[in-house]
């Protein structure tokens, strides 16, 4: 108004005769200058009195919107009672709208009580002349709202809310059904002292924009899906009983070029206000620059001699700097790409093929759904139109089967996990990303239908289905449900087969890539190069995982005795015959102390002393080529303990197989690359176990495998990078796959070069690298059996260092853990917080151990 506090005060204290649009417009800056003097305290906190209780209410008439003083949405608990007393207690969610709308949600976890929605016009109210509270009773004709599971409504519903100038809510309010349901004939509740500030919900709209692109320019493949999926997606967002946006307000693009986006996006973020819930959904080819920025194309965009064409896309920080400007604090992106190889499974910008999600669209109040980590494909489905991602989105909205805890309303998270859950079930090698910032996994997309009985079927049969099938108890349970709920047969069926066809699909293609692989292999005595990259092209194409088809791989080929020709060995490791702790330096200038064993014939065993400490087991959130299984990161103590400085040798395993047997018969020479100074290998875990036995019995001294955690522990020694020696790996330094080839590049990692494959295990420490702890070979060369049983993540694990198992040593059941990779490994394999299962019994040609025992 181009006054100053003092001004303004005088013209408030004096205020002469206004019209009705002037008086609206002076309102809130009334608020704003009596808060500015409270806070200035003395005679100006006298003047904000005079005008709160004097001037303000001369502002308001029968013609104003009172209740903007009042906007805003109350949660607090509730006491529901009737000619008996009160009778339950419960939550109260109270919504006021400045244009003269209440709407009072109840939930109370009772059968008969389901959703009291009132939303209509005001019919009365009043300002009280009462200097030390503004109170308004009103009456709201709720004919239309639905109250009673049999749709029942109530006729007249009457309440008083006072509003002391503490900002305390007094709401009290009386309901009259019409249900003949004696003797609650008349239902009173009151919400008093609500110590709760308002959320202003003023013009609470929401508005979408949702692009879709198929059509490109040579060299890049079209995406026939992607005007389809912005089409479902429509669909579901303007149904009123789902989505709720208004037709008007949700914009679809189809193929359209970038001044056309650039355009929508900001008429999208531009001129909200913060409550506004804002969707941005693109569908169509992500591309990332040379700098690893990214960008959205659109029919126009070119790729020339490999590299993207900058002004022919949609930078991300063009949308970045409108989502960042715009005032809404509720946002979605929903981001349906392939990324081309510029998203992977590590969400961080220190490795070139990676973009930083978070980093280029994070901010306040906002929800980033991605479809994929991975830098292959989202895929599309045999026999939908939609992208496997979008379809499971839309799915989760249209048969409420996001609502994960049926409360009525799809949360942004619980889209995403039912998504998610989908997409890995469909296409393992996809992994959907989310990145709520703030209060972003809160925002509410959409409503469902929480007590449809399909609905509820559905949600029991997702809940008991173990592998795609029913156990007989199970079976019965759901026949009584499917009664209960009054579903017929032909329905019931229905949603079985869709839930199942899921898992059928997953079992379906990891049978092709077994027929497919065994095919290959009656072929091809050695697999070459050339072969193992197409069967990793086939694995891509069926999206499945390196995890999901390494059972398949070393069933199969672990059977196959490899032609390998044999390079000139480095120098054998340095050996100390002296039994007794003794200090050495080793040559990253660290201090080790280590124990050296007396096997016999000259035959050594030297462990290292590791010290107690703690550390973060697991990979973090940005490690590149992270995998689900190295989540959740937690903290664990280590007590101190000794371990092999190397993998156990030939030579020792020739030793120990020497001495008496204790369960199991042993091979004396199982390994395939048979040289004495390098890794046995062909053990299984129960070989390893039954040498561990023998040793003990024979040194008196508990040796035993290492837990996964002491294992992890010792080879990071302090270091929190992928691997001991840093950000990333060479064939300099390890034996590993470090091979490369023009369409997988399974030789490099992150800005590592790309190296050489040796076929064959290396002597132990032959490339003279110890980490900080003194220890060799942690990172290729064989991997090796750790002690505990396999779990798929560490939700649970111990947080003391012990193994994770069941403390039985034979005929066990599941699969065991190995880490640190072999010379078959691709190089993400080697890193330190990597893990992988393996069938125990087996004795594959990369598998080895090294021991440990308690250090007193």
């Amino acid at each position: 108004m181009g006054l100053s506090i003092k001004s303004f005060t005088a013209l408030l204290l004096n205020l002469p005769d206004l019209s009705q649009e002037k008086q609206e417009n002076l309102l809130p800056f009334a608020h704003v200058a009596a808060e500015v003097l409270r806070n200035l305290g003395g005679k100006y906190a006298d003047f904000a009195e005079e005008i709160e209780t004097n001037k303000l209410p001369k502002l308001l008439d029968n013609n104003q919107p009172i209740f903007q003083l009042f906007a805003g949405e109350y949660i607090c608990a509730v006491k529901w009672g009737g000619e008996t007393g009160t009778w339950h207690e419960g939550t109260e969610h109270l919504i006021i709208y400045p244009q003269g709308e209440v709407q009072l949600r109840s939930r109370f976890g009772l059968a008969v009580i389901q959703n009291l929605t009132i939303q209509d016009k005001i019919l009365s109210w009043s300002f009280d002349d009462n200097q030390t509270a503004a109170s308004i009773s009103f009456q709201v004709n709720s004919e239309n709202s639905y109250f009673w599971e049999d749709n029942q409504t109530g006729k007249l519903f009457e309440g008083w809310l006072n509003y002391p100038n503490e900002g305390i809510i007094d709401f009290r309010g009386r309901f009259e059904e019409t249900l003949n349901f004696p003797p609650f004939q008349v239902f009173e509740f009151e919400v008093a002292n609500i110590n709760l500030q308002p959320i202003d919900i003023r013009s609470k709209g929401k508005l979408a924009l949702l692009i879709g692109v198929s059509e490109y320019q040579p060299g890049l493949a079209p995406q026939p899906n992607a005007v389809k999926n912005v089409e479902a997606m429509r669909r579901v967002l303007v149904d009123p009983l789902l989505g709720g946006f208004a037709e008007g307000d949700v914009t679809v693009l189809k193929n359209p070029q970038k001044q056309e986006i650039e355009e929508a996006i900001y008429n999208l973020f531009s001129n909200r206000h913060k409550d506004d819930l804002l969707l941005f959904y693109f569908s169509g080819h992500g591309i990332k620059d040379d700098t690893g920025q990214l960008y959205l194309s659109t029919p126009a965009t070119k790729i020339q001699n490999g590299k993207l064409v900058k002004p022919s896309a949609v930078a991300a920080s063009f949308l970045h700097d409108y989502i960042n400007d715009s005032r809404s604090q509720r946002q979605v992106l929903i981001l349906d790409c392939c990324f081309s190889g510029a998203i992977t499974q590590g969400i961080t910008v220190k490795s070139d093929p990676t973009v930083n999600v978070q980093e280029q669209l994070g901010g306040k109040g906002r929800a980033i759904l991605t479809s994929s980590s991975s830098t292959q494909y989202s895929f599309e489905q045999e026999g939908s139109e939609l992208s496997i991602y979008t379809r499971y989105l839309v799915e989760g909205i249209e048969t409420g089967a996001a609502d994960k805890d049926s409360d009525g309303w799809i949360s942004i998270d619980e889209l995403h996990e039912y998504a998610s859950t989908k997409v890995l079930e469909a296409a393992p090698a996809m992994t959907p990303k989310f990145y709520p910032v703030e209060e972003g996994h809160k925002i509410l997309l959409a409503k469902s239908a929480k007590d449809d009985p399909k609905l509820k079927y559905r949600k029991e049969v997702e809940n008991r289905i173990n592998q795609g099938n029913f156990s007989r108890p199970v079976r019965i349970m759901l026949n009584l449900l499917r009664l209960e709920l009054q579903l017929t047969p032909e329905v019931a069926d229905a949603i079985e087969a869709e839930v199942q066809q899921s898992y059928r699909e997953y079992q379906r293609k990891l049978e092709e890539y077994k027929q497919t692989l065994l095919e290959v292999i009656a072929g091809e005595a050695t697999l070459s190069e050339t072969t193992l990259n197409g069967l990793r092209n086939f694995q891509r194409s069926l999206g499945l995982r390196d995890e999901d088809v390494a059972s398949i791989e070393e069933r199969i080929i672990g059977q196959q005795k490899p032609t390998v020709a044999v390079e000139p060995k480095p120098v054998s490791p340095e050996q100390n015959p002296a039994n007794q702790f003794e200090l050495v330096v080793n040559r990253t200038q660290k201090t080790a102390q280590y124990y050296v064993e007396d096997l016999g014939n000259g035959i050594t065993l030297e462990m290292v002393l590791i010290p107690e400490g703690s550390f973060m087991m697991g990979s973090p959130e940005d490690e590149l080529e992270r995998v689900k299984s190295e989540s959740p990161q937690h903290l664990v103590n280590i007590k101190q303990f000794c371990i092999g400085k190397y993998p156990v040798t030939q030579a020792q395993w020739k030793a120990v197989v020497a001495l008496p047997q204790v369960n199991k018969k042993l091979d004396v020479n199982p390994s395939k690359s048979k040289e004495d100074q390098r890794p046995v290998e062909s053990v299984s875990w129960y070989d390893a176990v039954e040498f561990c036995s023998r040793l003990a019995r024979h040194t008196k001294r508990q040796y035993r495998l290492p837990s996964e955690a002491e294992w992890e522990y010792a080879c990071r020694a302090g270091t929190t990078t992928p691997f001991h020696f840093g950000e990333t790996i060479t064939t300099d330094f390890a034996n590993y796959r470090g091979t490369d080839d023009e369409e997988y590049k399974s030789g490099s990692y992150g800005r590592g070069p790309k190296g050489i494959y040796r076929e064959e295990t290396t002597e132990v420490g032959g490339f003279g690298l110890a980490n900080a702890f003194g220890l060799y070979d942690m990172h290729g060369n064989i991997q090796e059996w750790c002690l505990d049983d396999w779990h798929h993540n560490y939700e649970g694990a111990p947080t003391d260092g012990s193994a994770w198992f069941n403390n039985n040593l034979s005929e066990k059941q599941g699969d065991a853990v190995l880490r640190g990779g072999s010379w078959v490994s691709r190089p993400s394999s080697c890193r330190s917080a990597y893990r992988r299962n393996f069938v125990r019994d087996i004795q594959y040609i990369s598998n080895g151990f090294r021991v440990v025992f308690t250090a007193q």
